[in-house]
């Protein structure tokens, strides 16, 4: 789906940069100077990696009134304050386009549930202004894709892959479709992901929703465990075309730092076998806590995962680097995914080649 961000950021500037925002959410008087002297010896390095991440303004407001921000000129201070401004007001669209959606639907029976953007920064980051949105992702029932993508018509939003034909869609395991227009682009989901063996319980999922008040407009969302689950698959489809975004990896990490302590993590990961992604979300969560080095803000988890050993295929922290370091479509990525699915190896790499002529043809995406 829509989101360009470039690819050439180099591993240790991910985490580099995943760091400074870890030290500007929570850092200590000592860190922040000595981080401050950091940053002097590389600022346009910095500020580069941040805006590629898409992260310049979200690492502005958390570093609003910290000595973190005396490291760059005043040139810089401008970009990143920019940076949030036009983050927050491209917000502002988004969270009116999906009220007008809403509005459009609801008259109609049709119900969806926010994903990701406007929901992770309300929920997780302290206010949907704090994430940068390159859409808006909405969940909808299979039998209501076709009306959805109606209503975002009948507002401009031009569909981009409705015309693919149902078996189609099925070959190349699709979960959304996208509708856009004049800058502005809205996927539309029937899955959260759809790879052979994966078994969620949509009822279930519809079931377990929650409301949510962004701005005094009244939205339905994912549960916390329903979103944590989106965003571990989420990160292991990056994975899968060695294209992890930095942003990705945040979001994750600003979820498990509230939901360490609200989450039954035993309970979590038995549930994801019965989904058939618990070795995803085994492996990708503890992919985070070696990224960020973060398995001691994270205690409930850490010591969970201690009883899927059998499971890891991740199991230190040069592994993770080194799959973050692979440039796109790297084959080596691709055989860590495929050893994760609940299919076998086997079954992974017969529906990939069978599906390859159709995947170039129909969507340019690997």
């Amino acid at each position: 789906m829509t989101d360009t961000e470039p690819t050439h950021m180099n591993p240790a500037s991910i985490v580099g940069s995943l760091q400074l925002l870890k030290l500007a959410l929570t850092g200590h008087r000592a860190d922040t100077e000595l981080a401050v002297r950091r940053v002097q010896q590389c600022q346009d390095d910095v500020l580069q990696t941040l805006t590629t991440a898409r992260l310049s303004g979200h690492f502005f407001a958390l570093a609003e009134g910290s000595s973190l921000l005396n490291a760059f000129t005043t040139t810089q201070l401008k970009s990143l304050q920019s940076a949030f401004e036009r983050q927050r007001l491209s917000n502002l669209r988004y969270l009116e386009l999906q009220s007008r959606l809403r509005d459009l639907l609801q008259p109609k029976g049709v119900d969806f549930l926010l994903l990701k953007g406007l929901f992770l920064g309300e929920r997780f980051y302290g206010g949907m202004e704090q994430r940068f949105m390159w859409d808006a992702d909405i969940l909808v029932r299979q039998r209501h894709l076709g009306q959805a993508i109606d209503a975002a018509k009948s507002l401009g939003l031009a569909a981009t892959g409705d015309t693919l034909p149902a078996w189609a869609l099925n070959l190349l395991r699709m979960h959304a479709l996208e509708v856009s227009h004049r800058g502005q682009a809205v996927d539309i989901h029937w899955r959260l992901r759809n790879r052979p063996g994966y078994r969620l319980n949509y009822e279930q999922i519809w079931g377990r929703a929650q409301p949510m008040v962004i701005q005094g407009e009244d939205f339905s969302v994912l549960s916390d465990e329903d979103a944590l689950t989106l965003t571990i698959l989420e990160i292991a489809g990056d994975m899968e075309r060695s294209h992890i975004k930095a942003r990705s990896l945040w979001d994750l990490y600003r979820m498990l730092r509230v939901l360490d302590v609200q989450i039954d993590w035993d309970q979590y990961l038995a549930t994801r076998q019965t989904e058939g992604v618990q070795r995803v979300a085994v492996n990708i969560l503890q992919f985070l806590l070696l990224c960020l080095d973060c398995a001691s803000e994270c205690p409930n988890l850490s010591r969970s995962l201690q009883g899927y050993c059998e499971q890891m295929i991740i199991v230190k922290q040069e592994e993770a680097v080194n799959i973050l370091h692979r440039p796109r479509q790297h084959l080596a990525n691709r055989a860590i995914y495929a050893r994760l699915q609940p299919k076998s190896f086997a079954v992974y790499w017969a529906w990939w080649l069978a599906s390859a002529p159709l995947r170039f043809l129909l969507t340019r995406n690997f």
